[in-house]
């Protein structure tokens, strides 16, 4: 599975037609902001931008990887705002950081985080925050059949994506 930014999604297209990778969507969702249900910003509800900059940030990277990614420009951007930023090199670690600590993160979605998760909560992003739409895909070589479990697999992602979804 793959999240790559609604702004981007045209060359995302043409990339993967070119590699002969077959893209398709399994849902769509707008940026979330996760943090853990006892932070003092649950308990004020409605918080501002300004607001977010006290706290430490933790920023989700991917750093050994070969393919371009856009999507670190567009999280550039709105981490140079914060003073505070944590950059924990392995995506394991976020979680556990999120849920004993002040840090805030922007998740591409919060599908499942409160499942998974059970003392983190997502709010929508801030008014002073643009939400960014992802799109979230499951992708496959076009040259090559797909085994009947990977069949399977698709079609129970699609599954438990719709049912969160409703």
């Amino acid at each position: 599975m793959v999240c790559l930014c609604k702004n981007n999604i045209n060359f995302w297209k043409e990339f993967f037609e070119y590699y002969s990778i077959q893209i398709e969507l399994l849902f769509n969702c707008e940026e979330k902001l996760i943090l853990r249900n006892d932070h003092s910003l649950v308990s004020k509800g409605n918080f501002k931008f300004e607001e977010l900059k006290k706290y430490p940030v933790v920023q989700s990277f991917e750093p050994n990887t070969d393919f371009p990614n856009f999507d670190t420009e567009i999280e550039l951007l709105r981490y140079k705002e914060f003073p505070k930023i944590i950059r924990p090199g392995e995506s394991s670690i976020i979680y556990g950081l999120l849920q004993t600590t002040d840090c805030i993160f922007f998740a591409t979605t919060d599908l499942y985080v409160a499942d998974f998760f059970p003392g983190l909560v997502s709010y929508p992003m801030p008014d002073a925050l643009s939400s960014i739409e992802w799109g979230h895909y499951i992708i496959y070589s076009k040259n090559r059949a797909l085994t009947k479990i990977e069949k399977d697999f698709i079609k129970f992602m699609q599954a438990a994506c719709r049912q969160s979804n409703s």
